[in-house]
Formats: C-alpha cells, sequence, structure tokens
C-alpha cells in the first residue's frame, strides 16, 4: 500500500483506505478501445464518464465530484508515487489482480507494484471456489480514491465476458454458463456476469422428462451462444451443442464400425419394438425379433436400462445402425430337422395367440404354430383362445417343417385318437345308438353318440305317422334316446340318425289291424276346418272328414269337438301307399246309439247299419270321394296345436 505525504493533512492514517464501499472520486479519461456500455453493478456510483480532454494528453488528469471529497484537494503526490512504481494502467482498462488477503466482506488485490485495492467479497460470488488467496483475476482499472486503486471485478467480468461470449458466438465454440432457475418457458442461465435464457426446446431434453430439467437448476453446463447479450438477455442452445457433438461423434463411430462386427453398448432407452444402445456419441437400434431366436413378447425381457451390453451390427443404413443379440449364437434353424423329426411328440409353452392359431415355444429358439384348424378333431373353435392360454404346457405333433420359412407346423388334436375312426368302427350304418340329446334346432335334434360326436336326427325321422312341426314337440335337451345310423358322410364328418327307424313302422300293421267297416276308439289330436284329426293308437292317425262327423250340419268341427277327446269311429276307407286312414263318426251313430261302446275291433255288424237301397247304391261312393279329397290335402300348419 503507498502512503501519501501531504503536509496540509493533519494526519497521515487519514490518506489510508477503511473500507470497500468509500466512494472514489470520478477522473476524466482519454477515449480509450474499449466501450464500456451501462453496467448495474453494485458499483455503479463508480463509473467514470467521458469528458473531452486533449488529445496529446498521455496521462488522465484527476477530478473529485463526490460530495464527500468537495473539501480534499486532488492527492497529486499520492498519485506520482503510484505511477512512478509502475506502469500506470489506463482508466477503463482491464488488469490482473493478485488476491492478497480475504475477509468476511473484503477483498484485498494487488495490481502491481505496491498499488493494493479492496474490492467488495460479492463481486467474486460468481467465481465461487475458485477464490482463493493466490489467485488471480480479471479487473478493471476505475482510478485512484485517497491513494488507493479502485478496482471493479463486476465490470471486468462484463468487459472480459462479453469478449469472450462475443469471440465464442463469432467462432461456435461452447461458454459455460450457470443453470439458475427455471421459467414459464425455459432456464435463466448466467455466464461472465450477464444473464441470459435457454428455452425448453433448446435444453436437449426429450418433452416430459421433468425430473431431468429440475435436476440441471444449480448446474453449470456447456451451450451455444444463440444471440449475443446487447442491451438483453443472451439466448443460449444447449441441444445444439448436444446434436453437434453427436454428429461429430456418430461419424467417428460410423468411419470404425462395419457389418458383422462385435460392438460394446450401454442400453439407453426402451420402446415397445425394441432398445437402443449408446454406442458412445451414437444410437443403434436392437429391434425385439433381433434379441432372441426365440419369441420375445417385450424388450424388457431380454434386456434392462442401464445395462452394458455386447451386439453384432447387423445393418447400417446411412446413419441408422441395426444391432442384433442373437446374432451371437449359432442360428437353431440350421439343425432343426436333425433335432425334432416329424411326427414326433413335443412339449412346448404358448407364448402367444392370434385369429389364426397358436404359437408354441419348442425350445432351442424355435417356435411353432398350432392352426386352429388342427386343434380339435370334432369342435369349431371360432378362437384359440376358447382351448388355450398364453403360459400354457401343451403336448404336441410336429407336422411339418419349413427351414426356408422359418416354420414349423404343429397339431394339437393328433395328439389323441380322431374319434371320427372310433364311429366308422363302432357305429356303422344300420346300428342302433343310444345318446343324449345336446340341442334342437327348426329341422332336427343333435344327438351325441360319441365323444365329441353328434349325429343329427331330422324331423321327419322322429316318429312314425305324426307330422312334427318342431323338435321340441317330442323331445327336450337332456333327453336319452335310441336312434339308427342312417347315413355317414365320412368326407365331411356328419352322421344321420333316425329315431322312428329305431322302432318298428306300425303301419306294417295296420292293413290287418284297421280295415274297412272297424269299429275303433279314438282321440281327436287336432281340428282343422275340413275335418278332425284321431288318433288311433301305436303311432296311427285317421282323419275324420267334416262331413262324417254327425247327421246334422256343422260349420266347423270344433263347434262339436275338441282337441283330446275320446270318440267311437268306424273305418270307411283306408289309402296303405300313402299311408292314410278315413274314419266317420256318424256312421257309428247311425249303427245303433249306445251298444257301439261294448264292440270289439272287427267288421260292423250288419245290425248296427241302417240304410235305405239308395243309401247303399250312392251315399258311401259320395263319402269315399269326398274323403279321397281330404286326404289327399296336406295338413294345416297348425295341426299339432
Amino acid at each position: 500500500m503507498v502512503e501519501e505525504k501531504n503536509p496540509q493533512s493533519p494526519s497521515g492514517e487519514e490518506q489510508r483506505v477503511e473500507k470497500s464501499e468509500e466512494k472514489t472520486a470520478e477522473v476524466s479519461v482519454p477515449q480509450t478501445s474499449i466501450q464500456q456500455e451501462p453496467t448495474s453493478s453494485p458499483d455503479a456510483e463508480l463509473s467514470t464518464p467521458t469528458v473531452d480532454t486533449p488529445s496529446e494528453s498521455s496521462e488522465p488528469e484527476e477530478e473529485f465530484f463526490d460530495d464527500d471529497d468537495k473539501a480534499e484537494e486532488p492527492d497529486l503526490e499520492m498519485a506520482a508515487m503510484i505511477e512512478g512504481s509502475f506502469e500506470m494502467p489506463t482508466v477503463g482498462s482491464v488488469v490482473s489482480g493478485y488476491v492478497q488477503s480475504i475477509t468476511k466482506d473484503d477483498v484485498m488485490v494487488s495490481i502491481g507494484g505496491k498499488s493494493e485495492g479492496l474490492i467488495p467479497r460479492r463481486e467474486f460470488q460468481a467465481d465461487g471456489d475458485s477464490l482463493r488467496v493466490g489467485g488471480t483475476f480479471d479487473l478493471v482499472y476505475r482510478g485512484v480514491k485517497s491513494g488507493q486503486p479502485v478496482l471493479s471485478r463486476t465490470e471486468a467480468r462484463q468487459v472480459v465476458g462479453r469478449e469472450r461470449i462475443e469471440k465464442a458466438m463469432a467462432n461456435a465454440e461452447p461458454i459455460d454458463v450457470l443453470v439458475q432457475r427455471r421459467t414459464k418457458g425455459g432456464l435463466k442461465v448466467e455466464a461472465d456476469g450477464f444473464s441470459g435464457f435457454m428455452p425448453f426446446s433448446h435444453t436437449g431434453v426429450r418433452r416430459g422428462q421433468e425430473a431431468e430439467i429440475e435436476a440441471m437448476v444449480g448446474q453449470h453446463i456447456s451451450a451455444l451462444v444463440v444471440e449475443s447479450p446487447k442491451g438483453k438477455d443472451m439466448v443460449v442452445s444447449r441441444r445444439l451443442l448436444l446434436d453437434r457433438e453427436s454428429q461429430i461423434a456418430k461419424k467417428l463411430i460410423l468411419d470404425k464400425i462395419s457389418k458383422g462386427q462385435t460392438i460394446q453398448g450401454k442400453v439407453k432407452h426402451l420402446t415397445s419394438f425394441g432398445a437402443f444402445i449408446d454406442l458412445g456419441g451414437v444410437d443403434g437400434l436392437l429391434h425385439v425379433k433381433d434379441m432372441s431366436w426365440g419369441h420375445v413378447a417385450k424388450p424388457e425381457e431380454v434386456v434392462s436400462l442401464g445395462q452394458e451390453i455386447e451386439t453384432v451390427v447387423v445393418a447400417i443404413e446411412g446413419e441408422k445402425i441395426g444391432l442384433g443379440l442373437k446374432q451371437k449364437s449359432q442360428d437353431p434353424w440350421e439343425t432343426v430337422e436333425a433335432k425334432i423329426p416329424i411326427g414326433e411328440k413335443i412339449r412346448g409353452k404358448v407364448t402367444s395367440l392370434t385369429a389364426y392359431g397358436a404359437f408354441v415355444d419348442i425350445g432351442e429358439g424355435i417356435e411353432g404354430l398350432i392352426h386352429i384348424s388342427e386343434m380339435s378333431w370334432t369342435k369349431r373353435i371360432r378362437h384359440p383362445k376358447d382351448l388355450l392360454s398364453v403360459g400354457d404346457e401343451v403336448e404336441t405333433v410336429v407336422l411339418s417343417i419349413d427351414t426356408e420359412k422359418r416354420r414349423v407346423a404343429l397339431g394339437y388334436k393328433q395328439t389323441t385318437e380322431d374319434p371320427w375312426l372310433v364311429v366308422l368302427r363302432d357305429y356303422p350304418e344300420g346300428s342302433t345308438v343310444s345318446g343324449k340329446v345336446v340341442s334342437l334346432t327348426n329341422y332336427g335334434a343333435f344327438i351325441s353318440i360319441a365323444d365329441g360326436i353328434d349325429g343329427m336326427v331330422h324331423v321327419s325321422d322322429l316318429t312314425w305317422g305324426k307330422k312334427v312341426n318342431h323338435p321340441s314337440q317330442v323331445l327336450k335337451e337332456g333327453d336319452v334316446v335310441q336312434a339308427k345310423v342312417l347315413k355317414i358322410d365320412e368326407e365331411n364328418r356328419k352322421v344321420s340318425l333316425g329315431m322312428k327307424q329305431a322302432t318298428p313302422d306300425p303301419w306294417s300293421l295296420a292293413q290287418q289291424k284297421y280295415s274297412e267297416g272297424t269299429l275303433l276308439e279314438a282321440t281327436i289330436t287336432n281340428l282343422a276346418d275340413f275335418g278332425a284329426f284321431a288318433d288311433l293308437g301305436d303311432g296311427i292317425e285317421g282323419l275324420v272328414h267334416v262331413s262324417e262327423i254327425s247327421n246334422e250340419r256343422i260349420g266347423k268341427p270344433s263347434d262339436v269337438l275338441s282337441s283330446g277327446q275320446k270318440v267311437k269311429v268306424i273305418v270307411t276307407k283306408t289309402d296303405w301307399e300313402n299311408k292314410k286312414i278315413g274314419l266317420s263318426i256318424k256312421a257309428c251313430e247311425e249303427g245303433g246309439g249306445s251298444s257301439r261302446q261294448t264292440m270289439a275291433s272287427g267288421p260292423i255288424p250288419t245290425e248296427f247299419i241302417d240304410t235305405t237301397p239308395e243309401e247303399e247304391a250312392g251315399g258311401m261312393s259320395e263319402f269315399g270321394e269326398i274323403l279321397t279329397k281330404a286326404l289327399s290335402k296336406d295338413r294345416p300348419k297348425d295341426d299339432a296345436e
């Protein structure tokens, strides 16, 4: 420190600098090459305005304008001593300062010779841990006050920083920035005393990675200057720097690698279709199909985030690198035919289901397909999930192998005997079977006759002598019935059955039992406009024409008869070829009344038939014609109701 001897000063102690916050005199300076812009530093009151001075002056002329210093005379002697000790810097120029001591509030710095100055410690806040005794820093020389050089670290950082930032921007070189806080649109940063802004889109962080953004606050990072600090915040970009570094690293790696080469990397990112591997500045894609020779549902089954793995370069297309993990081992398809003979039974695990079949891992990294048509001999499988589930252990039979297309066809139903072979062997045409009714349709009933084999009884083959409109009139699900095998369609795997064929045809005996003139007791089963159908027993029905119901004229049969009513009838006409019988109630009434009830079947005695010669000649003949017409008509659709 330089002491100034002034005879006008009452004491030499008054000439010492007591604290760094003491205001300095503003000094007129000549025009310099460094043009400073207004600063917002804590010592802004120490800035020196520029005034006109003679151009030939080589020394700055000191003037003091602060009110506190108006009583003092210019300390010309002290300034002369300082100037004589070393080459005097120009006011506003940047000098190098050496840290001599550090206190809680101040830092004492020497700028050469015996010139020492105090600088508030807060001006070194941005320097962090680099502030220490013996350290060297750039400072701005602002003149002399009270015999002590006035220095500023803040201004120096801005002067030097501006030059550094503008140079870095011009040369596209990165600078070090401190991330101060997060704002609405990005990050607030600081570099060399200048504030700046980094938009979120330039952080180099993927959208949605909030934790990574937050972790950057308080950290020093490298970035490129996009806009220099000219009257406003500078704009910086980390993403542009990362992209440039990535391109450089990518080119270096692409120049070194080749297809088939083994390369080390780190799992960087997982997706549904694979994993991205960091190869040291460039990413390669390890597709899920190249992770294993076998089926891999998700990449997580083989690799994990952050894992170090060794892969094989399988493809290079421009800047895209395809990697493979399974290529490190032998292709199992080269030996599959020797290890898995066709026709052999083999166990495996169901790995996935599709609409057309199920994929099964049969080991050695090989998957086979059970087509949906090979799942069951008898059941119609709409989707494999109706029979199998992912993870099921199943036994299959190898049906075929195509090494060129890398396909193995498996059969699931082939592990059991084909039930159709059982049907052909045990239930030939003409044999009688017993089974349970499993379902009813409009056209017939399905009966289970073997494991998984159903035969169909058509509605016309359910019963003898009775027209059935729907199987539910005769059967219900769960009934156990007997039926005869009528036909086997081996090609289409269909069996036709007949229930009525399992019992004798009642019409074969009816010709002898129900001859014309026979008196019978019958049950009315159905009523129509033209007459009434009556059940004679043994599955035989006859028709009582409306004209044969009563001697009196009636409008319709339902006026005098009802379903289920027991009546006496006489067989008046037969048509055995078409299996039809004509009956008459009126003939019984004409034959003699109640005594008819005790008569057995057989020809009607003559005493029960009271007819005139005219009736004998033409009455029965006319009835026969009517009955023939009635019998020739089809029964009504609602005759079973």
